[in-house]
């Protein structure tokens, strides 16, 4: 018989993928979550401004783009009358190359700005019990900090502490009896479950 703790197997460090203020926290220590509950909420101005800044530079770069499109256009009607050097043909494909490929870099960056406006709300994505909160309303977070941890509940392991000259008694794949002290039933005998020795 040995002692041991029951955990979750599998514990999340949760963290916003942009930076900003929390505004809001939607979960206290041991809270039960649900996969896709909000979990904290950071203010959205930045990143709806940085959406707008998106927005706009792809506007500017599709000008740059139907202008250079139409200069090519004007510039191979002109070369095709031989009024113009191929080279000069040349420069203007050029420019719009580059008028395309700034475009798409802008496109590329607003809907990059777009994905952060869906990065201020953290969501669960497994259901669990949040285990420890280590930012509060009103604080600042950087894109990545942990702000608090979830534990999956759907997968339970308990953890014990063998000695060495055991170890043969606790054989990867072997089956055990757990016997719960903190559950148990109407006659006041410790809830027995069956477990697996994973490692």
């Amino acid at each position: 018989t040995y002692s041991g703790s029951v955990r979750g197997r599998y514990e999340t460090n949760m963290a916003f993928q942009v930076g900003g203020r929390i505004i809001s926290r939607n979960v206290q220590l041991g809270d039960r979550v649900n996969p896709g509950d909000v979990l904290m909420v950071i203010d959205a101005k930045d990143a709806v401004q940085k959406s707008n800044q998106g927005d706009a530079q792809v506007a500017a770069a599709r000008a740059q783009l139907n202008l250079a499109q139409t200069n090519l256009n004007r510039y191979r009607e002109l070369y095709n009358q031989q009024a113009v050097a191929a080279s000069v043909l040349d420069q203007y494909q050029t420019t719009y190359d580059s008028a395309l490929a700034s475009y798409e870099n802008a496109v590329a960056q607003a809907a990059q700005g777009h994905n952060a406006l869906g990065y201020t709300n953290l969501v669960s994505e497994a259901g669990g019990v949040i285990s420890s909160i280590s930012a509060e309303s009103g604080q600042v977070v950087a894109a990545g900090q942990s702000v608090l941890t979830l534990i999956q509940t759907n997968e339970l392991e308990v953890e014990i502490n063998v000695p060495e000259n055991h170890l043969a008694d606790v054989a990867v794949g072997k089956t055990v009896d757990v016997s719960l002290w903190a559950l148990k039933d109407s006659k006041k005998k410790e809830a027995q479950i069956a477990g697996v020795i994973r490692e």
